[in-house]
Order: structure tokens, then sequence, then C-alpha cells
């Protein structure tokens, strides 16, 4: 006679189909529950809700000479007893079996001895109540039954009804687990993360989760041990795991010799089948960004997976669009503010648009919280013409997304995009609450607290760390106030310089410039806060920026500061004296912040300048020209007016962006350190190139002004 563990062993494998054939019944308290083997279903699945504590009974008897057997399991695939038919005796009996913790359990009933065939009973008794539990689907529980025993969300928003897109995971029995592994072949450190459907994260520094997961060694470690066939794994024990998506993320951490690419393949098994291994190629991460592959599979309810797409997804890659301003109309619902409405990411529908009719220079808080499942969340923000106003991830500490405080320049429609990290290529799934508010700025009080001669212009910058933030004010002259030139022609001047040169202030730091009394100019001013230096002080910075004009409040910007970026918003100052701030944002050198692809080129001749102008409402100009690979190019931006700062990208016929420039730190009589130069650049193949010609920080500069474009020959 074959021993329990052997049957045990081998139920694992075979449950998954009768599972999939029959989904887990519900067993009641004191009813006998009556199914049956066959040779299609060699196990039968049922599950009950306990709580912490409860001591409960649970026993099965065969008819005829059918002999049984069952397991009782938590949902990770723990074994809380065990029982069989043994001979002389009826029935097969777990008695006093104690609940670990409230939670759902599961009895899987299987056949023991020659006869697979036939009926049984099984009986659960226990004292306490049966919490409400959501039953899964099942052909064998009438609706009713499963209706009433549905859990009632505790809250409910004064909203539009949920998307029906999104399902909550449900539980598959899996009698070979799953398993994720990555491999490479290269002295490089790439880690692997995997996220569960339900949230669960397995990596490195996270090496066990709820569900039974587990997290191998870390191949590469910070290049401390270099393997030349290195493989990372994370795996889920056999057992009951939970259906949907499984998101995996790639990072190159770091290269460990000579800086390359590395191809590396992507393998996962679920439930003793190979899924298709994925091949891809990541190249050395930028300095202050991510190098990140992201791809995912989805676990059925019948134990069957497949793959989802997958591809590259770059830091630069949030500030791309999830769709252009024709198709954001379309599927847009309208909402006012201080209004909370929900609604699910799927795989099929991994973005959702809300639009708003804003005032001039409303402010608005926008918030996109995840309600279950595995999301992280994404919140983007456009005006009508698809410009990307704002853009956030992660806040908090958390995967949830918000923006607070944020202006909204123009009067016209935004569109309030929800959608989740990796967009289309990304694994994430749940229900969301997206709440939209007004906000009234304040003047904070450390601010008024300071003992700083007033003016017409005051630009306040506050922290509570010791890192060097850098504060910069450019007047509508386009002179810069900053530590490096304290005071300019048109009177701006700077007094405080919170912890320069990583030399801690007494007290909290502050960065303090202003324009006395009488010296107010009308024009575009344009500030650039820059996290300069950590200073040794690992804290998270966050800064609080207050523009006040005659004293009347501009805006107060609360912003949390990644090290080496830059932050910038303009004001604008009427004739009148009054104020207004523009759209800020943080500053890139990629082109995707801006819609190029929207604008019609201009052609260009090679050694013949063109002339052009940037103003508030034209941040960019498109321009082209024919090259032939192998030729060497300098291109040029020289601003024909002192209050313009130029930029420059080139973009090859492939439609991916060559190189970059913002200033060229060329003094000369015909070239200012701000001026924008591409120099001898190679071109790699004959076509179409793109040139961009456009203003330092783009759509959130306030520079503006004329300049000469040149593209010649080297």
């Amino acid at each position: 006679m074959r021993k329990l563990i052997t049957v045990l062993s081998l139920l694992l494998t075979v449950a998954v189909a009768s599972h999939a054939q029959e989904g887990a019944l519900i067993l009641t308290r004191g009813t006998p529950a009556t199914s049956t083997l066959s040779a299609e279903n060699v196990a039968r699945v049922f599950f009950f809700v306990a709580v912490t504590g409860e001591e409960v009974n649970v026993s099965a008897v065969g008819e005829d000479d059918l002999a049984i057997g069952f397991i009782v399991t938590a949902a990770d695939g723990t074994i809380l007893a065990q029982a069989r038919e043994i001979e002389g005796e009826q029935e097969a009996l777990a008695a006093r079996v104690v609940i670990p913790t409230t939670a759902t359990y599961f009895v899987t009933v299987f056949a023991i001895g020659e006869r697979g065939e036939g009926s049984f009973s099984l009986v659960l008794n226990g004292e306490g109540d049966l919490p409400a539990v959501t039953a899964p689907e099942t052909t064998d529980v009438p609706s009713e039954a499963a209706e009433s025993t549905a859990e009632t969300p505790s809250e409910t928003p004064a909203t539009t009804p949920s998307d029906t897109g999104f399902q909550e995971p449900r539980q598959v029995l899996l009698g070979n687990g799953l398993q994720v592994a990555l491999a490479w072949e290269a002295p490089a450190d790439l880690n692997l993360e995997v996220r569960d459907p339900v949230g669960n994260t397995l990596f490195f520094d996270s090496r066990t989760s709820p569900i039974g997961g587990s997290f191998g060694f870390d191949a590469n470690g910070f290049c401390q041990i270099i393997s030349p066939n290195p493989v990372e794994t994370a795996t889920w024990q056999p057992g009951f795991l939970p259906t949907g998506n499984y998101e995996i993320l790639v990072f190159y951490r770091q290269p460990c010799q000579t800086p390359e690419p590395v191809e590396f393949t992507i393998t996962a098994s679920v439930n003793g089948v190979d899924l298709p291994v994925q091949t891809a190629t990541l190249t050395p991460p930028l300095p202050g960004q991510n190098s990140t592959y992201l791809t995912s599979f989805r676990v059925n309810e019948d134990g069957t997976a497949q793959f989802n797409a997958g591809g590259v997804y770059p830091d630069s890659s949030l500030n791309v669009v999830v769709a252009p301003p024709s198709e954001l109309a379309s599927a847009a619902q309208p909402i006012t503010r201080d209004t909370t409405v929900t609604g699910s990411i799927t795989q099929a529908n991994y973005f959702r648009v809300f639009s708003y009719e804003a005032a001039a220079n409303e402010v608005v808080s926008a918030r996109a919280t995840a309600l279950n499942g595995s999301l992280d969340t994404l919140l983007q923000v456009t005006d009508a013409s698809g410009n990307l106003v704002a853009v956030n991830d992660d806040s908090n500490n958390s995967t949830n997304s918000e923006l607070l405080g944020l202006r909204l320049g123009n009067a016209g429609t935004y569109f309030f995009i929800v959608t989740r990290y990796g967009k289309e290529v990304g694994g994430t799934e749940g229900d969301f609450r997206f709440e939209l508010e007004g906000a009234v700025a304040q003047v904070p009080p450390e601010v008024l607290a300071l003992n700083v001669p007033s003016g017409d212009v005051q630009v306040f910058l506050t922290w509570q760390s010791g890192a060097d933030v850098q504060l910069l004010v450019r007047d509508p002259a386009g002179d810069s106030v900053f530590d490096d030139q304290l005071r300019v022609a048109s009177g701006g001047q700077m007094t405080l310089q919170g912890n320069i040169n990583c030399n801690r202030a007494p007290g909290n730091p502050v960065s303090y410039i202003y324009w006395p009394t009488g010296l107010l100019r009308p024009g575009n001013y344009e500030i650039d806060v820059w996290y300069q230096n950590q200073c040794n002080d690992a804290a998270v910075v966050d800064v609080t920026l207050t523009i006040i004009v005659r004293g009347q409040l501009v805006t107060v910007e609360n912003l949390r500061m990644p090290l080496n970026q830059h932050y910038v918003i303009g004001f604008n100052v009427a004739p009148d004296g009054s104020a207004q701030a523009r759209q800020g944002g943080f500053s890139s050198t990629d082109v995707t912040l801006l819609p190029w692809q929207q604008r019609a080129a201009q052609p260009i001749t090679i050694n013949v300048p063109v002339f052009g102008q940037i103003t508030d409402t034209n941040p960019f100009n498109v321009y082209a020209f024919e090259g032939t690979a192998g030729q060497r190019v300098t291109i040029s931006s020289l601003a024909t007016s002192p209050t313009l700062d130029t930029k420059l990208f080139l973009i090859g016929p492939n439609g991916l962006q060559l190189a970059e420039n913002d200033d060229s730190g060329v003094v000369s009589p015909t070239v200012r350190r701000t001026d924008a130069i591409i120099a001898n650049v190679l071109l790699p193949e004959n076509g179409t190139y793109t040139v961009v010609s456009t203003r330092y920080a783009m759509i959130f500069g306030n520079t503006v002004g004329g300049y000469s474009l040149s593209v010649t020959l080297n």
C-alpha cells in the first residue's frame, strides 16, 4: 500500500484538472457536501472561512468500496491537516484542526487505492460563526447562495460606478508551482523583480512573499562576485496561487567592467509548463536614470498561462503621453472639481481619461489611488493640444500618484490620464479612485517668520535637510541671480544661500532672492531649483518654493526633488504689476517631452541659416534637412535677443534622438554661453534628419526671443 505522502505529492499535480473543471465548492458547517471522483476529475476542492484560534473537525466517507483521503491547506499551500480512510474504519477524520489566522481554507478530496471513481460525502463541524466570503464561480452553487456570501464594500464613493473590466484574482491550484528566471552572459549587475497579481513583490531586497514566493541569489550583486553565467530566480511553491498578471521587471543596475549592452533571457514555468522564452537587450543606464525592461504573463483560472507584450521602458517613458489629443478627447469622461470617480486598469484597457474645463491660473490637486489588485498608478496631465503639463508616478513612498497644487496656466480643457507604470508594456491591474480637488495656496509659516528685506519680487526656497539645493531666478532681461552672481543690473539680489557648498545652515536652510521695492520690471521671470549635492544626508528632499509679487502670493510649489534634477517654473509680470505663474516641471534631456512629431517640419538647406522665434505660445520649432551617411555636421541655435536661452535636439531618420545640447559653454562676440550647439556629429545613415529648436526646460521654460539656426558641414 502506498504511503499517504506519496499520494499527496501526486495530488498537487492532478488536482489542477479537477479545479479547472469544477470550481471550489463552499463547505458549510454541519451540512454534508457530496460529490464524485472519476478519471476526468481525480480530485475535488472545497473551501471554508475560519477565524483565528478556531478548532474544526473535517470528515469524509466514500460510498461502496471507494477509499478516499483529503488534505486541509491554507491559501498559500501550507498543509494544516491530512487524513485517509483506514481499513476497518468508515471515515477519514481530521479532528481539532487549529486555525492559525482568519482566512479562507481549502479541503482537497482524492481517491486512495485501485478504484478511483465513485461518490463521497464531506462534513465540516466546528464552533463559531462563518464570516462572509466571496465564493469562487461554480456551477454547483446556486447564484443566490453566492450572492448571499458576497462581501460588501465598507466605503462607497459618491461617484461614477467602477469599471467592470477588472476581475479580482482567484485561487488556482498549481501542483508544480511557478518559477521565473533571468539569465545573461556578461559582467554586469542585472536585477530581476516580479510583482504578483495581489501586489506582493519579489526581488533581492524582498526575498519572500505571503503567498509562498521566494527569491534566490542576487547574481553579480553590486559587482562584488562576478559569475560567467549569472541567473536570478523567483519561485512560488506548489499550492493555491492567484490568477492574473505577474509583472516582470529587469533592471540594468551597473556594468561591472566595460559598459556595453547586455542581452538576457526570461524563462517562466507555470505548473510545470514552460512558457516561450523571452529575449531582449538593455543598454547601460545613464547617470541618475534607470535602464528597465518590462513584461508580464497571465495565469488563467484553468492553470494555463501566456506572456503579454513587453518592451524597454526608460525613465523618459513617463513623459510619453499614452495617446494623441484626438484619442484622449474621444475617450475622456468630463468631471468637475471636488469630484471623486472610480475606474479600472486592465491589460485590455491600460488607461482612463478625465477632462476638466479650467479657468486661467487655476490651482488643483489630483490623486490616483489603487483600490485592489496589483495596480501601480501613473498620473499624466496634458492640455487640449496634447502637451504634457505634469506627471507623477509614485508619491509618499507608495505606488499611488498625486499632483498637489497643480497650476493650470491657461483657460481651457485639460486631460487627466490615469494609467499604470509601464503603460502598454506594464502588467499591474486593479480598480482605482481618482480625486480632483481645489487648492488654496497660503504663504508657508516658515516664510512668514523670516526677517528678510521686503521687495516687489520675492522668491523663497525652504527645505529640511543637509542637502545643497540651488535657487536661480532669471529676470526679463535674461540676467540670472544665483550663488555665483549675487546681483544683476535690474536690481535683483540674493541674500540667503541655504547649505551652499554643503555648509549646513543653522536651523532649516533658506535661499532668498528679491528685487527691492520700486524695481519691479514687467516681463518673463524664470526660476530654476536644482538639487545639486546630497551632502552625505540621505533624507528625502522636499522643498517649498514661494513666489510673492508686490505683496501678493503668486504660487506655492511643494516639490520632492530627485538628485541632480532641475525644477523650472516661470511667472509673468504684466505692465500693471499683476503676476501669474506658468506651469512648472522638471527639465529633461529627452525630446519626447515635446510633441514634435505633430508639427510639420520646415525644410532647411545645409550652410544656409534660418531665423525663428520662441514665444509663450510657441515653445519649439521643427526643421528637417537631408543628410548622407558619414557626413559630420554642426548644428547651432544662436539667440538674437538676450532673453532667450536656446536648446537643440537632433533626431535621426528612424525617429530616435541622436544628440541634444542646452548650453554650449562658448563665450565669443557671436556665441553666448547659453546658446545651443551640437558640434561635429557623425550622421549614421542617409535620409531626412529632424532638428527641434526650443528653449531651456522646453514647455516649462519661460525665456522667449529670436534665434538663428544653421546646419553646417565640418
